[in-house]
């Protein structure tokens, strides 16, 4: 049985405010694949890094965040 072709777009941005992380999402949203049944073909995995240092404390904070969309994950209604 053979696998399907399938392609790997890696990107890893460095946003320094909300609006520039806002603008990478959206892009990352749109250049997703789809057939054209318009089921959703693509999986889409974002991985957010956040490193906060409070300026008055010197307390330095890392979180991590991932949000995973995985393709036949959607809801068929026929």
């Amino acid at each position: 049985m053979g696998s399907p072709e399938s392609f790997v777009e890696l990107v890893q941005e460095k946003v320094d405010n909300p609006l520039d992380f806002s603008k990478i999402l959206k892009d990352a949203f749109q250049s997703r694949g789809n057939d054209p049944s318009k089921f959703n073909v693509s999986r889409l995995i974002i991985t957010t890094h956040i490193y906060y240092n409070n300026l008055i404390t010197g307390e330095n904070t890392y979180s991590k965040l991932s949000l995973v969309d995985l393709a036949g994950s959607e809801r068929y209604n026929c």
